[in-house]
């Protein structure tokens, strides 16, 4: 086994992590790593900090497997934040024809 000083220290960005389940997850991806130890993630911060033994693992092994997560590591650009917060915020109406309301003269 590594040890603990032949590791180091990455921090990713976690970027899709809404609740812990999500937290949960992406630790548990990090953890099935080889090499990889003190795994932490922050939904607060969207980033994953830990240590890793280069010799076991690549950075780009560690952001691949978040990726296949279902989470990403770039922002997502601001015409897609927007389009999802404005997706999730509506409900299904039915449009409504003023005219076939009924009017009552009071």
């Amino acid at each position: 086994m590594t040890e603990i000083r032949d590791k180091v220290p990455m921090e990713i960005p976690v970027y899709g992590m809404t609740c812990e389940h999500c937290v949960r997850r992406v630790t548990k991806v990090l953890e099935k790593l080889p090499g990889v130890a003190g795994v932490q993630v922050s939904l607060a911060d969207s980033q994953a900090i830990f240590q890793y033994d280069p010799a076991q693992l690549g950075a780009y092994e560690a952001q691949a497997a978040i990726e296949e997560a279902g989470y990403s590591i770039t922002p997502l650009p601001v015409e897609e934040v927007m389009q999802v917060f404005s997706e999730s915020s509506q409900t299904e109406i039915e449009p409504t024809d003023i005219s076939q309301k009924k009017q009552y003269k009071i």
